[in-house]
């Protein structure tokens, strides 16, 4: 059921963890992506999300790092106001500036640009 996919999305990212290895986080994201569709709260995801953006900081993946900002960009509300919130935009912004445009890095960057476009943009589209 949805609920029951809700709880399982929830307690992945709850176990999601610096000293995991970069196979296994991004197993646990892609997990995480492939159960978005059936989850009925998206509000509760984003927020548990958001908590973890070390995987974006802190991560010398440039993979995994893209994929949890393709997820945040399908879950974060334009609406959304909160420090962990802020400190994402920030880092995005840091690495559209400074990340050379090719290799891994173009991925990541690719990413950013759209996590930023779906939250700033919105702004735009009030009706």
């Amino acid at each position: 059921s949805a609920s029951e996919m809700q709880e399982v999305v929830e307690g992945i990212i709850e176990k999601l963890d610096k000293s995991m290895k970069q196979n296994k986080l991004h197993g646990s994201l892609l997990q995480v992506k492939h159960g978005l569709s059936k989850c009925p709260d998206l509000a509760v995801v984003s927020r548990k999300l958001m908590k973890k953006h070390w995987l974006l900081t802190d991560n010398n993946c440039p993979f995994t790092a893209a994929l949890y900002v393709q997820i945040l960009s399908k879950v974060v509300s334009p609406s959304e106001t909160s420090p962990e919130l802020s400190t994402l935009i920030n880092k995005a912004m840091s690495l559209l500036k400074s990340s050379p445009n090719s290799g891994p890095m173009y991925t990541l960057k690719e990413a950013c640009a759209s996590f930023i476009m779906s939250i700033q943009c919105s702004d735009l589209v009030e009706t």
